[in-house]
């Protein structure tokens, strides 16, 4: 049994690292029994805590009991997402029980899983090495370049044209592109 003796934690922050698409095969959704009721999470990588809407907590049939939170949750952008209250959850997979922390907020879309919820589930895992029984040969090599020939050609290949000059126009649009992380498992 779980005793937490502090009603109120320390202010913590965390970050979630999610982007929304539209194509729907893009998002990993894996349903989970939370407290007896089936709820659709998104496995996420890139956050640091579980997120559970209240309109998802209030379909628990067993509630587990809420506590105050001091904690800053920031998403992908930047942006604040307020943190509601905190509680502590039974969620079963593959006939196992598990104990996770969820952080209940207001206006969320989709629950969210977390990287530690995902490696303590067992859904994903840390690969530190990767090794390759077969050696690339000039042959191998040779045979990769004619099988995928058109990755090699067109678009994208520059054509030696003479001299070529690049010129920095000041006035163009800057992009800016912050950095993913891409976990392998």
């Amino acid at each position: 049994m779980v005793q937490e003796t502090s009603h109120t934690l320390p202010a913590e922050e965390f970050f979630v690292d999610t982007i929304t698409s539209k194509d729907v095969d893009s998002t990993w959704l894996l349903p989970l029994a939370v407290n007896g009721s089936i709820i659709p999470f998104k496995l996420d990588m890139g956050a640091d805590v579980n997120l559970m809407p209240k309109k998802d907590y209030q379909t628990l049939r067993s509630k587990p009991r809420l506590h105050k939170v001091q904690a800053t949750v920031n998403s992908y952008g930047g942006a604040k997402i307020p943190i509601l209250e905190k509680c502590r959850a039974t969620v079963s997979h593959k006939g196992s029980k598990y104990e996770l922390a969820f952080m209940i907020v207001a206006e969320k879309d989709q629950p969210i899983l977390g990287l530690q919820a995902c490696e303590k589930l067992n859904l994903i895992q840390r690969v530190c090495t990767v090794e390759t029984e077969e050696q690339l040969t000039d042959q191998t090599y040779a045979q990769l370049l004619n099988e995928y020939s058109d990755v090699f050609q067109g678009l994208g290949c520059l054509q030696y044209l003479g001299s070529t000059k690049l010129r920095w126009m000041r006035m163009s649009d800057q992009l800016f592109m912050p950095a993913e992380r891409y976990h392998f498992g």
